[in-house]
Order: C-alpha cells, then sequence, then structure tokens
C-alpha cells in the first residue's frame, strides 16, 4: 500500500473492501466511503466509460458502410442507438465538468499528446450535442480523420487489403480501467491477510 498511497487501490486494501459482485470500481458497495479525491476520479471514469464506447462503435459503423456489409450497417446503428439511450439513463452529460476531469487526467498524466485531448474533447463534445450520431458527419469525419491520422496508408478507410481483413468488430472492448485486476488483487490480499490472522 506505501507505494500506492492515496489511491483507490491502497483505500480498498485498508479497508478490506472486498465486493466480487462488482463489475466496475463505480458498482461497489463501499463507493459512497470512497474518500472524495478517489470518488471524484471514479466518477469521471464511469462517465468516460460510456462517453467513449460510441466512437469505436461509429468506426466500426464506418468500416461496416465502406465494405458495404449491410447487416454489419444494420447492427452498428442499432448498436449506436442503444449506446445513445445507455448515455443517456447513465446521466452522463448532467453536471459532468469537463473541466475538472481535464484536469484529473493531466494530473494522472501530465504527457497526454495534444492530438489525443483534442480528439478526444472534440467526440465528448459533439457525442453530447448531437442528436443522431450515426449521421452526424462532424464526427463521422473527426473518427476517419483520426483513423487516417494515425494509420495512414494502412487505414482501413483508404487500404482495400486492410478493410477486406476487417472482420466486423475492432475496439469494441469497454473500458475497463483494470478494475478485474485491482478486484481480484484486493480480494486475494484480503484472503490470505484473513488466513494468516
Amino acid at each position: 500500500m506505501g507505494s500506492v498511497p492515496g489511491s483507490l487501490l491502497a483505500w480498498l486494501l485498508s479497508h478490506k473492501a472486498v465486493d466480487n459482485d462488482a463489475s466496475m470500481a463505480w458498482q461497489h458497495s463501499a463507493r459512497e466511503a470512497f474518500p472524495a479525491s478517489n470518488a471524484e476520479i471514479v466518477e469521471h471514469a464511469r462517465r468516460f466509460h460510456h462517453a467513449w464506447h460510441g466512437a469505436p462503435l461509429l468506426y466500426n459503423l464506418l468500416l461496416a458502410e465502406k465494405k458495404q456489409n449491410e447487416d454489419l450497417v444494420e447492427y452498428y446503428r442499432s448498436a449506436i442507438a442503444d449506446w445513445h439511450g445507455e448515455v443517456a439513463s447513465e446521466n452522463v452529460w448532467d453536471g459532468w465538468s469537463r473541466t475538472e476531469f481535464w484536469s484529473v487526467l493531466h494530473r494522472a498524466n501530465p504527457n497526454l499528446r495534444p492530438a489525443t485531448v483534442a480528439f478526444m474533447d472534440a467526440w465528448l463534445n459533439g457525442a453530447e450535442h448531437s442528436p443522431n450520431i450515426a449521421d452526424d458527419m462532424n464526427l463521422r469525419d473527426l473518427v476517419a480523420t483520426r483513423e487516417r491520422r494515425l494509420k495512414g496508408g494502412r487505414s482501413r478507410l483508404v487500404n482495400q487489403a486492410a478493410l477486406d481483413n476487417w472482420t466486423g468488430g475492432v475496439g469494441l472492448g469497454r473500458l475497463q480501467y483494470r478494475w478485474s485486476f485491482a478486484r481480484t488483487m484486493v480480494a486475494d490480499i484480503a484472503a490470505g491477510l484473513e488466513r494468516d490472522a
């Protein structure tokens, strides 16, 4: 715990706060007792977890359209609509200070690349205000431009061979923030301490 003072992991360990049913940190049964600084980070993580997922969904929709796979086009349009509903039901945008979000991120990683920050911020702003993500030309262009900028000539949106190798879904894993690892570690350490007591 000495190597991670002030972290949520340190707090969970010191309080033996084991919750094997919490699939994410914000679902932890002791969340209300988290120290304020940890609770703030967890809340930003929760909001970003939901808000960000639309970007890879839109990217895969662009690929499905480029590949002219109508089944996948329909699938991703439906997935984007479901995601839009999820974001609304999770109150992601309500009262979320992205100024504070960026402050937390820059404290955690002062070396964030400006291009990454610009893309993420543009996605969040666009996704918050767009009533139709799947057809929002600004967001579609944002995602496509980012792909071309990162991959150049290997971009699936410009390279037919790369598109042909696309298996129908890429980058769709949800942000976990290494929670399953931390949850297991807390449970294992707590169990070990209990055995040794």
